[in-house]
């Protein structure tokens, strides 16, 4: 798990805002390694869980700008994960 972990972690600190796609399948990737449901991720950045949903399936994606806070918190949530276990 933790070679999981920090594969993801290293993934999100090198990717491209600009890359819907890539933003697509990290979120979706770190949501499954952290168990984090859509409502939660909608809560810390103020979306509705439908956005969420859009974001993981790739229907849509948050500015650029946005996508470096969802990363930021997924590499801060994965961080803490790796050290609880």
């Amino acid at each position: 798990m933790s070679e999981t972990i920090d594969e993801l972690v290293r993934e999100l600190s090198e990717a491209d805002t600009n890359d819907k796609e890539l933003f697509h399948n990290l979120i979706a990737s770190a949501c499954e390694v952290l168990d984090l449901n859509d409502l939660s991720i909608a809560r810390e950045f103020s979306a509705s869980r439908s956005t969420v949903l859009r974001w993981k399936n790739g229907a849509a994606a948050p500015h650029p700008t946005i996508r470096k806070h969802v990363y930021d918190y997924l590499k801060a949530q994965l961080n803490l994960k790796q050290y609880e276990t």
